[in-house]
């Protein structure tokens, strides 16, 4: 999968996810989906360095826990929001409590399209 994410204006987010290659093939219509409408959690992003100069791949999702993102030193301390760990090629990053405001597939491509409101608690850790 590949994914973008796009931080917009109003503090909402915009992720689209799109199949590539030979997931295309794998893509299940009805659980594709990032999240459904209506869904609270953590946002977090994972960011992947490719071995041999190959860049980053990056991901997305929510994590549906009321404390947030664990951390990869100590699982059990979790947070809503900044980075949450590397461990060997893979940084994560929480970035706030979330709602799912849209979720439709691509207009082009296989994917979907996710829409996530202002951060619920940007005053929380």
């Amino acid at each position: 999968m590949k994914t973008k994410v796009k931080n917009l204006k109003n503090g909402r987010i915009v992720v689209e996810t799109r199949a590539v290659g030979d997931e295309i093939e794998y893509i299940d219509p009805d659980d594709g989906e990032f999240a459904k409408c209506g869904a609270i959690g953590t946002f977090f992003t994972v960011e992947t360095t490719l071995p041999r100069n190959h860049g980053t791949r990056y991901s997305a999702g929510l994590c549906d826990h009321p404390d947030g993102v664990a951390g990869n030193m100590n699982k059990s301390i979790r947070c809503h929001h900044g980075w949450r760990g590397t461990t060997g090629n893979r940084a994560v990053y929480a970035h706030g409590r979330r709602q799912v405001i849209e979720s439709r597939p691509l207009s082009r491509g296989v994917g979907w399209r996710t829409v996530l409101s202002a951060d619920l608690s940007p005053n929380e850790e």
